[in-house]
């Protein structure tokens, strides 16, 4: 795979960890949406594909979350109450398939970087083990808001390990577009 394509891919998963990571709303709407994150890895999940093929597997896994997200969004900005049992047993299903879909996309990315001879697989790899960990704690049925601190805890290593998701991933493909030789730039 060239490297610009690859490069190209990279960026897009990085910005879409930091739809997922970052929120900012007005009022009910949110202005950085989670399902435009996975609308941005779906793009670059096709990208990828000739990388990884394995990774092309993670394709319609990645269209249903932004769908169930987008959902989420919509119910939110009308003023659903997601307390209803169905709609939580639903985001524990998204939860859960999150949960593998990002374990996948990081893992099958480390593969794909590792074919290209790229550094900066082992902390991808330990990134998206901690990721991995955060998520499946936050995904267990315990009342949250009765323990605050653990939250507050939880859910600010969360963000710091999405920033450097995103921190690496933004690294690997600033470098990526520097090892471009002359020819690969004009294209």
């Amino acid at each position: 795979m060239e490297r610009k394509k690859m490069a190209h891919a990279i960026g897009l998963i990085a910005w879409g960890y930091l739809f997922l990571y970052f929120n900012l709303n007005l009022g009910s709407l949110n202005l950085i949406p989670s399902w435009v994150g996975y609308l941005l890895m779906g793009k670059a999940i096709k990208e990828l594909k000739e990388a990884s093929p394995a990774m092309g597997l993670l394709g319609p896994l990645c269209i249903l979350l932004a769908a169930l997200e987008l959902w989420f969004w919509a119910l939110t900005l009308i003023g659903i109450n997601s307390q209803h049992y169905l709609l939580q047993l639903l985001s524990l299903l998204l939860a859960v398939a999150a949960l593998y879909f990002h374990f996948q996309l990081l893992t099958n990315l480390v593969e794909a970087l590792g074919r290209a001879g790229e550094t900066w697989r082992k902390e991808l790899l330990n990134l998206r083990t901690v990721r991995t960990v955060l998520a499946a704690v936050m995904a267990l049925p315990v009342l949250w808001k009765e323990h605050f601190a653990v939250t507050v805890i939880l859910a600010i290593a969360g963000v710091l390990v999405g920033i450097s998701i995103s921190a690496v991933l933004f690294w690997i493909r600033n470098a990526l577009f520097k090892s471009l030789c002359p020819a690969e730039e004009k294209e």
